[in-house]
């Protein structure tokens, strides 16, 4: 979405599978910042094994069954994770604007 929004030369269309515009408001980003701080300290600090086992029980997961989270856990278990805090803190939607606006303008498909 962010490349949409750039006025790229050539582009014609954007297809999105997943994503959010950003966040629209400093309160649903100061939450946001909040939260996603807690999960990083946590990626850096605890057993990945132990931070994934509640990560996966997030809303955004609640289509996952029981097997499905333990294999996604097991999965993910081996990463760093110093570097997926760092990711995460990097990409956050507190730090991404809110493109609806600029998406709206758009004049290619989307």
């Amino acid at each position: 979405m962010m490349a949409a929004c750039q006025g790229l030369a050539g582009l014609c269309g954007v297809v999105v599978e997943g994503g959010h515009p950003g966040l629209q408001n400093a309160e649903q980003r100061t939450e946001r910042q909040r939260s996603d701080r807690q999960w990083a300290q946590r990626f850096r600090t605890e057993p990945l094994t132990a931070v994934f086992a509640d990560w996966y029980q997030q809303p955004v997961f609640a289509s996952l069954n029981d097997d499905q989270r333990r294999e996604l856990v097991a999965l993910r278990s081996n990463n760093n994770g110093a570097t997926l805090a760092a990711m995460l803190e990097a990409t956050s939607l507190a730090v991404q604007p809110d493109l609806r606006a600029n998406l709206s303008a758009r004049t290619f498909a989307f």
